[in-house]
């Protein structure tokens, strides 16, 4: 059976960026005909009035009818979104992010952080360096490595490519730039080159080198033009992870969408 998206979750705050994400995600619901909730985090005390309100002047820009609003009042805003959209197959979480950089240069913000630790769903971040308008990707970017951290991103790959036609994909491997040969380590993206092949997905496969992985795969994306970076990460148990840590920097350095795969991605 083929691997499609069958539906977008919007994630919103009431901030600025609010707008920016159900925009974003409208464009990409639109010519895939998919079903488009939003998802408001409320702070407790506010009224529904006042939160309707607001939710439409932030997602005035979107041009979306607010029948489609799901109203969170939660002092768990991220871990709130997690658990609405849990089990639901198919679905694509899309969200944006800024960054506390009091608490450390990429650390994110507290909703973003929790959406991140809790969704049982592919993820799409736009992050802090991010257009208010970016383009819809051309290019699905797979990041790989010796691990087997990356097999849980090669099914939303697929999906993205079946869901949003005229996408192509590319899997990337960083290596330090003093390391072996690249021939030699060519078989971790060659495989999933070949998983994606057997699927009926065309994919390019390549090894960057580099010695700091999230600068390297945001500047290898930037020229490629509009792109999306699929990055696979484990639960963001500890900081010292390095998907954690890298998957942070890429989200906040990137001036394009990073989709974000939980490991344990059910299925």
């Amino acid at each position: 059976m083929e691997r499609r998206f069958s539906s977008i979750v919007v994630a919103v705050d009431l901030e600025q960026r609010a707008g920016d994400a159900a925009s974003f995600a409208a464009r990409l619901a639109a010519p895939a005909r998919l079903r488009m909730e939003i998802v408001a985090e409320v702070p407790r005390g506010s009224t529904e009035l006042a939160a309707r309100t607001e939710l439409g002047r932030s997602i005035a820009p979107a041009r979306l009818d607010l029948g489609s609003c799901h109203l969170l009042w939660t002092d768990a805003p991220g871990r709130a979104v997690a658990d609405h959209v849990a089990g639901r197959a198919g679905a694509l979480l899309v969200t944006s992010a800024t960054t506390w950089g009091s608490l450390g240069p990429y650390m994110l913000d507290a909703t973003a952080e929790q959406i991140l630790e809790h969704a049982a769903v592919p993820v799409l971040v736009l992050g802090p360096n991010v257009a208010p308008a970016p383009m819809l990707a051309t290019t699905a970017i797979a990041v790989a490595d010796a691990s087997d951290v990356a097999d849980c991103a090669m099914p939303v790959v697929e999906a993205w490519l079946r869901t949003f036609p005229g996408t192509a994909a590319r899997v990337v491997e960083v290596l330090p730039a003093a390391s072996i040969p690249a021939c030699d380590t060519s078989r971790h993206v060659g495989r999933y080159v070949d998983r994606l092949a057997e699927r009926g997905v065309a994919a390019l496969g390549e090894v960057v080198r580099g010695d700091q992985p999230a600068p390297v795969l945001v500047g290898y994306a930037a020229g490629i033009g509009s792109a999306v970076l699929v990055v696979p990460t484990p639960r963001w148990a500890a900081e010292s992870s390095h998907w954690f840590s890298t998957t942070r920097r890429i989200i906040h350095l990137s001036t394009q969408p990073v989709l974000v795969v939980p490991a344990d991605l059910p299925g």
